[in-house]
């Protein structure tokens, strides 16, 4: 729901719709740099916000494999966490600027959901604030905050609340945030922006997933505090929980 809620009121600024056509963010997506929606892999796709694709099966009632054809190539699986390969290089390329494109270095890959499950990808770069589940928008979320973080370039995300019912943020009563993430060659910055406004926050605490980077040296600091509490590790996740006390806050990952 933060996530979704803070589209809606960029969509309120700016006109930018929550759901968008791939061309809206890929505009010359294809080797011959037309946009990939016209394509029959791609037909029934769309974006949510400018991190996540949706690829819905093309016929509902059929559960069999089929592919998907997505606009640039880094991108995560949303359930899993992983990232998707990178696609083989064309077999043969010819360095003749006036040649034909070769069709075949589209970025295909096939899927075969379960009936539960619809495929979801994101794109590399994103920070999605997510809460946790609650029954009824009128309920307080109890838990922290989670910031998902997908490792790669321009890595940015931002979140804004505000009580949902009233014209209160007119005068203040909201609550927006920014967040970024680099990597260099010796780790990861993960900036956590100060709160803005006067909402506000139903968490004192952030819990942080880092997915697609998993470090060298297995140390995590806040603001030069070595991090002490307990961290999550798997060949393709770094989770931990961290305080926030609305000052923002600097995660160093090495």
């Amino acid at each position: 729901m933060p996530f979704i809620y803070t589209l809606a009121e960029e969509a309120s600024r700016n006109g930018l719709p929550m759901l968008r056509p791939l061309f809206l963010e890929f505009p010359d997506a294809a080797p011959d740099r037309h946009p990939i929606d016209t394509d029959s892999f791609a037909a029934g796709e769309f974006l949510l916000g400018n991190s996540l694709l949706i690829a819905p099966q093309q016929y509902p009632d059929e559960v069999d494999a089929y592919a998907v054809e997505l606009p640039s190539s880094d991108w995560f699986d949303y359930w899993t966490g992983m990232r998707i390969p990178p696609p083989a290089p064309p077999a043969h390329s010819s360095t003749d600027p006036t040649a034909v494109p070769d069709r075949t270095a589209q970025f295909l890959i096939k899927v075969t959901p379960d009936l539960n499950q619809l495929p979801v990808f994101v794109r590399a770069g994103s920070i999605l604030p997510m809460a946790p589940i609650v029954e009824s928008t009128n309920e307080t979320p109890q838990g922290p905050l989670t910031l998902r973080v997908y490792a790669g370039d321009q890595c940015a995300g931002d979140l804004y609340q505000d009580d949902g019912k009233t014209y209160a943020f007119q005068h203040g009563a909201y609550l927006r945030m920014k967040f970024s993430c680099q990597t260099t060659h010796d780790g990861m910055r993960l900036n956590i922006g100060p709160h803005e406004g006067s909402y506000p926050a139903w968490w004192k605490d952030i819990h942080v997933e880092i997915y697609g980077w998993t470090g060298k040296q297995g140390k995590i600091a806040v603001d030069r505090t070595q991090v002490a509490g307990h961290v999550d590790r798997d060949p393709h996740l770094i989770g931990f929980t961290i305080g926030d006390d609305g000052k923002g806050e600097e995660v160093v990952l090495k």
